[in-house]
């Protein structure tokens, strides 16, 4: 219901995809954002329901309290402690390799949390799994939310890194123009 219901915020609010997320893909890292607020999580709804790609959320422990916990278990959600990288690494690691057919996704809030020296935790979960990336960004001005084509990283941090950053980097600006 709660699927259901994003739906039709979404549409209602004449939210629109560009691009397309592959169904024949038996894992899948998803790097979504940048996130600004509760609506992003309807955003997100709504795209696990029309895409129809069963998708876990890494949620930050701190957003894990009793009141919300249903919420974070009706959407997939993976409670995970951002403050402590290795745990969190260790912990999306196995949900991934687990089972096939799985898609995590990491969503981040600012330009900060994609550090520039390339040491975030997507990119060691997608390396040490072999998965491949697909980047998603939520473009608020237009009302758009913007799927990359699945690729997989190559063996140059810096350069994959540096591509990532300046996929979102027009996000970023939005973002940033949005927050004053």
């Amino acid at each position: 219901m709660i699927r259901e219901l994003s739906v039709k915020w979404f549409k209602r609010n004449k939210w629109r995809f560009v691009g397309t997320l592959p169904k024949r893909l038996n894992k899948v890292i998803i790097v979504m954002g940048p996130q600004t607020g509760y609506k992003d999580i309807l955003i997100g709804l709504a795209v696990q329901h029309l895409t129809r790609f069963k998708m876990r959320v890494a949620i930050d422990q701190k957003l894990w309290k009793w009141y919300s916990s249903w919420l974070w278990k009706r959407i997939g959600g993976i409670k995970v402690d951002f403050n402590n990288p290795e745990k969190t690494k260790k912990r999306l690691i196995n949900k991934i390799t687990e089972r096939n057919r799985v898609c995590i996704v990491i969503p981040f809030n600012t330009p900060g949390n994609l550090d520039p020296d390339g040491n975030d935790l997507f990119y060691d979960v997608v390396r040490k799994t072999d998965s491949p990336l697909v980047l998603v960004a939520f473009d608020h001005r237009t009302k758009m939310v913007k799927f990359h084509n699945p690729f997989s990283l190559t063996k140059f941090e810096d350069r994959d890194m540096a591509y990532v950053r300046s996929y979102f980097h027009n996000y970023y600006l939005h973002f940033m123009d949005d927050s004053e």
